[in-house]
């Protein structure tokens, strides 16, 4: 490994142990820096370049130097030590409580997997998503399959095209044509259809 990829490995560990120290999320972070959770992610794995405003930007949020923020040995401040905007954000964070993060990432990636397969290619829900995942992610919600839809990269490929009650009904961008034509009725009934045929496959399991 080349020194260089050798050195953004090191400093998405970095960021991940900053993470997991006070027990806030990706989104979290890039709330307070401006950019998105995707980009958090990407940086944590060491999948994009580092300059030194980002770095800046990552470690003002702990209030420190960047070079001390991406020195594994300096020690980490403490909770009181932080800015206040920081304090707030993980104190927000431990209202809401912290979803189990899965290192492999296998939620969003199941959803990805499902983006690929097709699932989306006919009108369907966050719920209705939720349920065709699998008994793996039962204790999951649907506002964070809601919340995977709605950021980037996904957006790009995923739009709403109606409600269902408070659930927004869903279709890929490429398929969205066809169905943007139908009348609220008819989506509704297409989902009932999709959501029948599932709890029927459910029962000859």
């Amino acid at each position: 490994m080349e020194t260089g990829e050798k050195y953004v490995k090191e400093y998405g560990n970095q960021v991940q142990r900053y993470l997991d120290t006070f027990e806030i999320v990706e989104e979290d972070l890039a709330k307070l820096t401006g950019t998105t959770s995707n980009n958090i992610k990407n940086i944590i794995n060491g999948e994009v370049g580092l300059n030194i405003k980002k770095m800046i930007n990552i470690a003002s949020v702990f209030g420190i130097p960047y070079y001390h923020f991406a020195n594994p040995k300096a020690p980490i401040p403490s909770l009181n030590k932080l800015p206040k905007p920081t304090q707030e954000k993980i104190a927000e964070r431990q209202r809401k409580g912290v979803m189990v993060r899965d290192g492999e990432n296998k939620f969003s990636s199941k959803l990805d997997s499902l983006i690929l397969g097709g699932h989306f290619n006919t009108p369907t829900t966050s719920k209705l998503t939720l349920a065709v995942m699998g008994e793996e992610f039962k204790d999951k919600n649907p506002s964070e399959v809601t919340s995977l839809l709605n950021r980037p990269p996904r957006d790009e490929d995923i739009k709403s095209i109606g409600k269902l009650g408070k659930q927004h009904i869903y279709i890929h961008v490429d398929h969205a044509e066809e169905f943007e034509k139908l009348s609220k009725e008819a989506l509704i009934e297409l989902i009932k259809d999709k959501e029948a045929n599932l709890n029927l496959a459910k029962e000859k399991k």
